[in-house]
């Protein structure tokens, strides 16, 4: 049973199955399976928490980043992450 369901500008469909979030299309398939804690869609990416740690997704649900930061933010197409207090820049 589906606990929460809420939709990204895209249209892309937020869903918590379980306590893990995760994105399906329109028609019911997943984009990103329930596996993460919790997960936001930005425009361009999916930040997703998983332990307590961040990573980012592209829509199509590959990896950009594993999670295993402690702060993701998005400036100018890059992806600034912070681990262990030194951050560190991932174009995407």
């Amino acid at each position: 049973m589906r606990e929460k369901v809420r939709f990204s500008a895209a249209g892309e469909i937020y869903v918590v199955l379980n306590g893990k979030s995760g994105w399906m299309n329109l028609d019911g398939s997943y984009l990103v399976e329930p596996i993460y804690d919790d997960s936001f869609h930005h425009l361009a990416w999916i930040e997703v928490m998983l332990d307590g740690k961040l990573g980012a997704l592209y829509p199509s649900g590959e990896e950009i980043v594993p999670c295993r930061f402690d702060c993701i933010r998005e400036v100018d197409g890059s992806l600034y992450l912070l681990t262990g207090g030194v951050w560190y820049v991932k174009k995407f």
